[in-house]
């Protein structure tokens, strides 16, 4: 019964060493060899200096100076952002409507955020490649963040309209290289992991109980009454 056990739990552990390797070679494949491409264009009017900020949360304005973003002004008459997103070419937001709302209304203070858009698709947590495309603008457009590990994939861009009189309508094209998600057979490797531990563990603990009932016995036999 030991031997047999000790077989069991011996292939057993064999079958968790194989799928450990085979996870593996999925997770580098899928690093390696596989990403979606996802692109966001916003457009608004710009009045002054402002940050737009994207990542996994969604996407947020960051007011700097003049009139912030989603203010109405007779010189520009695109008051809120507008948003379009693709996936891997397919379409997924189109001219989604977004009124940023600051702290102080149309008056906060310099550095004051947005509430936050939530974005879909969702902005990448894990990014290989980011590029900036201006379709529109009268002053400077231009990345002032990359995204990176220590600042969570986090990207801004600066509005900048500071040295021209007025509002002005700008437009940008984000485009995002981003790996995958972790393939669906190691999504559930750990619980594959927990089934066949607690399974080496159940037959231990049946071993132990089967080795205390064959030493009351001996014991029982040894002395006949």
């Amino acid at each position: 019964m030991k031997c047999f056990l000790g077989l069991m739990a011996m292939r057993v552990c064999s079958k968790i060493v194989a799928l450990m390797s085979l996870c593996a070679m999925l997770l580098f494949s899928a690093s390696t060899l596989r990403a979606d491409v996802f692109t966001y264009t916003v457009t608004t009017c710009i009045d002054g200096q402002d940050h737009l900020i994207l990542n996994s949360s969604g996407l947020q304005w960051q007011y700097n100076s003049f009139t912030p973003v989603g203010i109405a002004r007779s010189d520009c008459t695109t008051t809120p952002t507008s948003i379009s997103s693709t996936l891997n070419g397919a379409s997924i937001l189109t001219n989604a409507v977004f009124n940023p709302v600051f702290p102080g209304g149309s008056n906060p203070v310099p550095g004051a955020l947005s509430q936050v858009f939530v974005l879909s698709p969702t902005f990448p947590t894990s990014i290989s490649a980011v590029s900036l495309t201006v379709l529109m603008g009268r002053e400077s457009l231009t990345i002032s963040q990359m995204p990176s590990t220590a600042n969570g994939e986090t990207l801004i861009l600066d509005f900048n309209d500071n040295s021209t009189g007025g509002a002005a309508l700008y437009a940008a094209k984000v485009t995002v290289t981003g790996t995958n998600a972790v393939p669906e057979p190691c999504a559930g490797f750990l619980t594959l992991i927990g089934i066949g531990s607690g399974w080496v563990a159940r037959k231990r603990i049946a071993l132990k109980l089967l080795s205390v009932k064959e030493f009351w016995r001996r014991g029982r036999d040894s002395n006949p009454r």
